[in-house]
């Protein structure tokens, strides 16, 4: 929570100025995502290529699942009074059966714009 009031108080304080860039989480690289195979790949291999996850959850019956976010957003100008917020957010989740072998991976890409175009 703390980390989301930080992250507003700047939004806050850069778009006071006219604009303000955020930018979330590493790039994901859409084609190492898709060389993942399922059934194939393995948690270590997908660590070793993509790095740290964003997020983990670890579930009681063996599975896990770890998430990679990568979120850009942009403000230019006053939000209500003629300014425009765009944001782009892409998510991808890998699942693993409990001997840490890929059972299937999604990505989802949203793209966010606020105030006037």
């Amino acid at each position: 929570m703390k980390f989301l009031s930080s992250i507003l108080f700047v939004f806050a304080l850069l778009s006071m100025t006219g604009c303000a860039h955020v930018v979330q989480g590493r790039d994901i690289d859409q084609t190492a995502v898709e060389s993942f195979k399922d059934g194939i790949a393995t948690y270590e291999q997908i660590i070793t290529a993509m790095g740290d996850p964003r997020l983990f959850q670890s579930n009681s019956d063996g599975t896990k699942t770890i998430s990679y976010i990568h979120s850009n957003t942009k403000v230019n100008g006053l939000i209500g009074l003629g300014g425009v917020m765009k944001s782009n957010t892409q998510v991808v989740q890998f699942r693993f059966d409990s001997k840490n072998i890929l059972i299937s991976r999604t990505s989802s890409n949203s793209n966010s714009t606020y105030g006037n175009q």
